[in-house]
């Protein structure tokens, strides 16, 4: 499995953000060399990059700079949602409401991963399951995919956002899923 180098940008990001600007050095002094050097020979938002790579960086981030927030990885999805969604992807928001957004992060995982699937269920006014297929790598997609969705229908007008993982394919089931339910503004309801 392969991602565009937004998803590193996104990360080193969060990393200056939270952690300040040596943060990114601490981090790449700590990787195996294999994957330091695919990360020191330049990140371009454009191409594609070991998922293995991205794992190793985030995994070693958070050994280094997060030992102990057991939210490390959800407050990164969190993140990344407002770095994309701020971004080149912003027409999103205004494209209307939380469903729509959630919708539109099925074509983003397109763009972003060469492998596996989201996909975005309504179930009701004011919630949806989402599910992801054939991706499962490590914990840490579980619980960015948390973050970011959750912050996504925050960023949409949602309120009070509650989501619950139901099932994960890291434990033999055939999907990762989750619920996720919020409150509608009142100029939308």
């Amino acid at each position: 499995m392969n991602l565009k180098g937004t998803s590193f940008a996104s990360f080193f990001d969060f990393l200056t953000q939270r952690f300040g600007p040596s943060a990114q050095t601490q981090v790449l002094m700590a990787m195996p060399p294999e994957h330091r050097k695919a990360i020191e020979a330049g990140v371009l938002a454009s191409s594609w990059y070991s998922v293995a790579t991205f794992v190793s960086l985030a995994e070693i981030a958070k050994r280094v700079l997060g030992p102990q927030d057991p939210h490390f990885y959800r407050e990164f999805g969190r993140h990344d949602a407002e770095y994309g969604l701020s971004g080149v992807h912003r027409v999103m928001l205004r494209d209307g409401g939380p469903l729509k957004v959630l919708e539109g992060a099925q074509a983003l995982w397109r763009q972003v991963a060469d492998q596996g699937r989201l996909e975005v269920v309504s179930t009701g006014f004011g919630s949806a399951s989402l599910r992801t297929y054939d991706c499962a790598v490590s914990a840490l997609f579980c619980d960015r995919t948390t973050g970011y969705c959750q912050r996504a229908a925050e960023l949409a007008g949602a309120k009070e956002v509650r989501i619950r993982k139901t099932r994960c394919s890291l434990n033999d089931d055939p999907r990762c899923e989750w619920e996720i339910c919020w409150s509608e503004p009142a100029s939308r309801q």
